[in-house]
């Protein structure tokens, strides 16, 4: 199933999810209200299912009704009596949900912990979630590993809210934050229930075709090894820092030591209501965390999709910056869109994984360097330095079209650098330079006149038949290249194809050449113009 440019809500919500459990980063689900949020977490944890068959069960914290003594547990005196001089001695009580979540752990079944309705909870009740978040632990105790026990949010925005609820910075911190907008196409999924009706007379199950999409976007996780993800972390490691290096210095987009965040929440822009998260030491190591996880889920199109660039987004979609105004030297804190270059660094950074990883890829690469570096040899002979002969124009023809079939090569983006496909077009161009000038000695063009030029220039009709067989060759190699270059898997920019499309118009006037060579020919040596092959043509 290959991720789209605008997934329907659920499988976006799956993926945000399947990303957080893999990258150990809590996920905050922000949307408007009555948007489906519990139900695709919900549908998550039915489908994630052990090695027994068994769901996820989803325990519910909602922060409109929770207190911090609920979250934590209470503190209980016994009614014992006491000795005198005896110190009261209280016990910790704990709360319902913990112990439920730790009967699933004892019984090997995994848990998302969900809580709902974080933005209306108040500021007492979210600083008693920040170390269960942050430090996954109910008082003194610890939740199971996020292998067993998934820490789920889910919130509105702040103009949803019918009172004066913000969310504090450091849970906000603490976040993947990810953005869920409506598109149009969503009306299918949340108003499907009589779908069909009129032709079956039944009300049909349409959430089963959910879910084989969702499986089907499960089944893509890559196979790869401890070593191959710890080399995967330091590719994406290294872009995220040189990026985030970049925009503090010369794009003056990020400066790590602003501090004045309380408002950050509540600053929402009519226009755009998504809530980005900002970067900081932490939210620039979940970011690393995420791209790990979502290449390992999802491959090099997950982490091309706008999903994860929602993800992105919120973690790391605004930087923040100090600005002093006016005679007051107010200090006011600007926000900067940035999530764009995190995307552009990350994706760049999937498509050379992708190459690194790739076994057949080299052998490829070698083949045409190979070429190339024959030959331009200075061991050469003189007349095909810089040129192709026709025994190597054909071979790579055939290893481009061996190229094109072979699946491997399938999800490699650019397999052959525009550096590559620049000199393979310099020596095809050179390669045609291969016709003898013709002088007609300003001749009518009759007859007699073209045979003389032919006969002064030592062409037979043989030898021009030769000529059109090298430039077929030659036309038919370039043409593969052109072929080869607008594939859409390889997702080759337009720089690149200009650079092979004016290798195209410079060999065709090389091609307009042979066909008058070809006419001139049937001119002088009558009989002979149905014997002389076809000349092949330039595809534009």
């Amino acid at each position: 199933m290959a991720i789209k440019k605008q997934d329907s809500i659920n499988v976006r919500i799956f993926m945000a999810l399947k990303v957080s459990e893999m990258s150990k980063v809590p996920v905050l689900i922000m949307s408007n209200p009555g948007l489906g949020k519990t139900t695709s977490v919900e549908m998550y944890a039915k489908l994630r299912k052990d090695e027994q068959g068994r769901p996820m069960d989803v325990v519910v914290l909602r922060g409109n009704s929770e207190s911090p003594e609920a979250i934590h547990g209470y503190e209980t005196v016994s009614t014992a009596p006491v000795k005198p001089g005896e110190p009261v001695i209280s016990s910790h009580t704990r709360p319902s949900w913990m112990q439920r979540i730790l009967d699933n752990y004892a019984q090997g079944i995994r848990t998302i912990l969900f809580l709902d309705e974080l933005t209306t909870a108040n500021e007492y009740v979210q600083a008693a979630l920040l170390m269960l978040i942050f430090d996954r632990k109910c008082g003194v105790e610890s939740l199971p590993p996020i292998s067993h026990c998934l820490i789920v949010a889910a919130g509105n925005y702040m103009n949803n809210l019918t009172t004066s609820m913000t969310m504090i910075s450091p849970v906000l911190n603490r976040f993947m934050i990810f953005n869920v907008t409506p598109a149009v196409d969503d009306l299918s999924d949340f108003l499907c229930k009589y779908k069909g009706a009129m032709t079956t007379g039944k009300v049909t199950d349409h959430l089963e075709e959910v879910e084989k999409q969702l499986v089907a976007l499960d089944n893509q996780e890559l196979n790869l090894s401890e070593e191959n993800l710890n080399k995967i972390g330091e590719y994406f490691e290294k872009s995220i820092s040189e990026t985030t290096r970049l925009l503090m210095t010369r794009g003056g987009k990020i400066d790590l030591s602003v501090t004045n965040l309380k408002d950050l929440y509540g600053d929402v822009d009519d226009d755009d209501p998504n809530l980005y998260g900002f970067p900081t030491f932490r939210t620039l190591n979940y970011l690393r965390d995420i791209s790990i996880a979502c290449y390992k889920c999802f491959g090099k199109f997950g982490i091309q999709s706008d999903n994860f660039r929602s993800m992105i987004d919120g973690l790391c979609g605004i930087g923040l910056t100090k600005e002093t105004s006016g005679s007051s030297k107010q200090i006011i804190i600007k926000t900067h869109k940035i999530g764009q270059d995190y995307w552009e660094s990350l994706t760049k950074t999937a498509v050379e994984l992708d190459k690194l990883s790739s076994s057949k890829l080299p052998e490829y690469v070698n083949y045409f360097t190979g070429m190339i570096n024959t030959a331009t040899s200075s061991d050469r002979k003189k007349e095909e330095k810089g040129k192709f002969t026709s025994p190597e124009l054909h071979a790579l023809k055939n290893k481009l079209g061996e190229m094109m079939k072979d699946s491997e090569m399938k999800s490699i983006e650019k397999p052959l650098e525009t550096e590559t496909i620049q000199k393979l077009g310099d020596i095809l161009t050179d390669s045609a330079q291969f016709l003898p000038k013709l002088d007609y000695g300003g001749a009518s063009g009759s007859g007699d006149d073209v045979t003389k030029a032919l006969q002064k220039a030592g062409l037979t009709a043989e030898g021009v038949a030769g000529f059109i067989t090298t430039w077929n060759t030659i036309a038919g190699t370039y043409n593969m290249v052109r072929k080869f270059i607008n594939m859409d898997q390889w997702n080759y920019p337009t720089t690149t194809k200009d650079i092979v499309s004016t290798v195209g118009k410079t060999l065709s006037r090389t091609g307009t050449k042979v066909v008058a060579m070809k006419r001139i020919t049937s001119i002088a040596y009558k009989g002979t113009g149905a014997a002389l092959p076809e000349v092949d043509k330039i595809e534009a």
